[in-house]
């Protein structure tokens, strides 16, 4: 088997973020709107406190948005196998981990009473440190490039 086929496929690192974007980010999300679900139900004054965002649809319409694209993002890694797919999950990692980001800004507001700026300022950079090392592993790993770029040559 050559050193091309045996790095070719969905497996390794590219298995993980299709697992990432499709399962993981979504359910997180879940997670994070049944935590805030749960603290309102403990606590129904903390809904009289909390901004218009939280007491509104916008931010269950924010978040299924941002599930909608990153399950999309991996689901057209997973199944297309062409340069595009892999255009389409950089552009859906740099519009879904910022938005995702104030999200958890927004539920840390509302649990908590506050977020400090350093605080802040780690969630942001942290979820974009994450955009950008995915962007880095699709634009530079052999892997990616034999399956999604080789195809489209040969």
């Amino acid at each position: 088997m050559s050193p091309r086929a045996e790095s070719a496929g969905i497996g390794g690192w590219l298995a993980l973020l299709v697992v990432w974007m499709v399962a993981f980010r979504p359910v997180a999300g879940v997670y994070m709107l049944s935590m805030l679900q749960a603290h309102s139900i403990a606590d129904p004054t903390s809904l009289e406190n909390s901004t218009w965002l939280i007491n509104t649809s916008t931010f269950w319409i924010v978040f299924l948005v941002v599930a909608a694209l990153s399950i999309y993002g991996g689901l057209r890694l997973w199944r297309d196998r062409s340069p595009v797919a892999v255009r389409t999950a950089i552009v859906v990692l740099w519009i879904y981990s910022p938005i995702a980001a104030v999200d958890l800004l927004i539920a840390q507001v509302f649990l908590e009473g506050h977020v400090s700026w350093p605080d802040a300022a780690l969630t942001i950079a942290t979820n974009l440190a994450i955009a950008a090392l995915w962007t880095v592993y699709l634009m530079r790993s052999r892997r990616v490039r034999n399956t999604y770029y080789q195809q489209a040559i040969g």
